[in-house]
């Protein structure tokens, strides 16, 4: 799986949790925001060898 692929995944991911938990009252645009937020910095952490966060 490549990056656009994982992006694509974690955006989807995120939507469709935040319409389950919020009944659709959150738009799909502030989920891919913080998909792509969460996203950016584990492929950072990862990239640069960083501990994992506990």
């Amino acid at each position: 799986m490549d990056q656009t692929e994982i992006r694509d995944l974690a955006r989807e991911t995120a939507v469709a949790k935040l319409d389950s938990i919020y009944s659709g009252q959150v738009p799909a645009s502030v989920a891919v925001e913080i998909a792509d937020a969460v996203l950016e910095v584990v492929l950072r952490n990862h990239l640069t060898g960083q501990e994992e966060l506990t």
